[in-house]
């Protein structure tokens, strides 16, 4: 069973989004272990603060379209040892997910599972999953997108010295 899969129309919309957030959450997480270089480090803090000085699209379909291209971005920074590590902790998640679900009995209003939005939510947290399915305008994805960038350029400031 994939516990991403879905059968919410909303929440396929949301997914580069959805994905995007996922990425700077592990990115944030795992930001000393990926021992990212300084011309890393620098290359990540540019493309999150011009991902952060991008005015609102005016739909949100460019919005979702901007994710997707953001979430490109960063994972084209990272060598095939860190994207590897992304990869590793988002398998461990997902068996963590499985057995999570192999034990719970889970139905949306609507009678189907919807293993996808649990699934996000323990990445992102049910409030952020919530937010954004309930009002998946461009100006809310902008906030949660800006609210994750700044938290990761936090954590990279921990990890790396400015040089």
């Amino acid at each position: 069973m994939n516990p991403y899969a879905s059968t919410d129309p909303r929440l396929n919309a949301l997914r580069p989004v959805l994905e995007l957030l996922v990425t700077l959450r592990q990115l944030e997480g795992l930001a000393q272990a990926l021992n990212l270089t300084p011309a890393q480090t620098t290359a990540i803090r540019a493309v999150l603060e011009g991902a952060n000085r991008a005015a609102v699209q005016p739909g949100t379909a460019q919005t979702v379209s901007a994710a997707d291209v953001l979430n490109s971005q960063l994972l084209a920074l990272l060598g095939d040892d860190q994207r590897q590590q992304l990869s590793a902790s988002r398998d461990a998640q997902t068996a963590r997910l499985r057995a999570l679900l192999s034990r719970a009995r889970l139905a949306s209003q609507d009678g189907r599972p919807q293993t996808a939005r649990l699934a996000y939510s323990q990445w992102l947290g049910t409030e952020a999953v919530d937010a954004l399915l309930a009002q998946p305008g461009s100006a809310a994805i902008t906030r949660r997108v800006r609210a994750a960038t700044s938290q990761l350029s936090e954590a990279l400031s921990k990890t790396t010295p400015e040089r």
